[in-house]
């Protein structure tokens, strides 16, 4: 309501505003009703708040969050077998590990639930085409719409570390360089082997931008494709690369030694090491956050600048992932609750009068010289159906005053009127 609307009660509103607040009973034609404060209301208000989570999990089923970018951490909990990734999506985190362990968060990596465990490790998590797919050892592979229930499990026959959905796909990386791709998760084909000397080598992550995967792994292996199927530009040398992302049209690759590797389209590659092994990377609304052994995080734009690299005395991290999530806050302010007529047997009808009352003088010092006032009242009738509208009963819920100004006057009858 504007500011310039001031409510004066006269002695005869302030006798109808207290009756207002007092059920009271009527009849007419033997039938009686009550209503109890029926003119007042509630303003409903909602707001939605965006939360940027970083999730990151780890030996000993560590889990530990971020809400600023990676430069501060928060819930650091620990319980059960390895959590060895996380994905997000529709609102959940979900994270899989050793023994086959899956656990489910919707708020933002704080409460864990659907804690379930069984079969062979699983090692990686992606989501695509509306369902979340996990890979592990011997080729293990499962799906599932709301990372809760799981489906259509197989084993490969490889052990997989990695996996990612892009360009309507998902390609799979692991053991002996091998790798696969399925458009569901559930149907999978084996991609084009290099003949070379670093066709044996194991691939450890895969991922995908600027048009092309790029996979990493063991002895520095790198590799690029277009498609997923036909790969090219192998490479290897230096320590073991652990986890890529992509962000900022940057590829950054980490791994043993600290190694982080940063290249704009998987071929040429800048290096970089130093500090404690990292096994995993994410990029996070602007930033690339990487995560590591004695629970080692660092964060970077650029992939060559890296700041608040700390580590602590809890387990290893081996992976990290981004996601937002949405918080909703309702607050119900002003008014209270009453009973009206029953609408099968009353017409009620709710209106204002307003006139002018002329030297009144007010309650308010610095109005006390007005010569008038507008007055308005609020009339609340109801009348059995079938009745003549003139054999009605008044409820006068208070005699309301407003300064002269027409405008307000109106638009404060609108939103009031109910």
């Amino acid at each position: 309501m504007k500011n310039n609307i001031k409510f004066k009660f006269t002695l005869f509103g302030i006798l109808f505003t207290v009756l207002a607040f007092v059920p009271f009973s009527c009849s007419s034609g033997g039938g009686g009703f009550d209503i109890v404060n029926s003119l007042t209301g509630t303003t409903t208000t909602t707001q939605t708040v965006i939360n940027d989570n970083i999730v990151a999990v780890g030996d000993l089923g560590r889990r530990i969050v971020s809400t600023d970018g990676g430069v501060t951490w928060t819930n650091d909990q620990s319980a059960g077998s390895a959590l060895r990734s996380v994905a997000f999506a529709n609102a959940k985190f979900v994270a899989v590990g050793d023994t086959g362990r899956r656990v489910v968060s919707t708020d933002g990596g704080v409460t864990w639930t659907n804690d379930i465990s069984g079969g062979y490790n699983l090692r990686d998590i992606a989501f695509g085409n509306g369902v979340f797919v996990t890979v592990g050892d011997a080729g293990r592979s499962m799906i599932s719409a709301d990372g809760i229930t799981w489906t259509n499990e197989q084993l490969l026959g490889y052990n997989f570390f990695g996996v990612t959905f892009a360009n309507g796909k998902f390609v799979t990386v692991g053991q002996t360089g091998t790798v696969m791709t399925s458009a569901d998760g559930i149907t999978w084909t084996l991609a084009v082997k290099h003949p070379g000397t670093l066709r044996n080598h194991a691939l450890y992550d895969v991922t995908f931008g600027n048009g092309v995967f790029v996979a990493v792994g063991q002895a520095g292996k790198r590799m690029t494709s277009t498609d997923g199927i036909n790969w090219i530009n192998y490479q290897a040398g230096g320590s073991d690369l652990h986890g890529i992302a992509f962000g900022n049209g940057l590829f950054i690759t980490v791994g043993a030694l600290g190694r982080r590797m940063v290249s704009t389209d998987g071929i040429t590659w800048t290096d970089l090491s130093g500090g404690n092994n990292l096994n995993g990377i994410t990029f996070a609304n602007g930033m690339f956050v990487a995560v590591g052994d004695m629970g080692r995080r660092v964060v970077s734009t650029d992939g060559i600048t890296w700041t608040n690299d700390i580590t602590d005395t809890g387990s290893n991290l081996l992976a990290v992932t981004y996601g937002q999530t949405t918080t909703t806050t309702t607050t119900n302010t002003g008014g209270t609750t009453g009973t009206n007529p029953d609408p099968s047997r009353f017409d009620c009808h709710d209106h204002w009068h307003r006139h002018r009352h002329e030297g009144h003088e007010t309650h308010d010092s610095h109005d006390s010289s007005r010569n008038g006032h507008i007055g308005r009242h609020r009339h609340f009738h109801c009348h059995p159906k079938g009745e003549r509208h003139d054999r009605h009963h008044h409820e006068h819920a208070r005699d309301l005053h407003v300064e002269n100004d027409d405008h307000h006057n109106t638009n404060n009858e609108n939103n009031n009127r109910r």
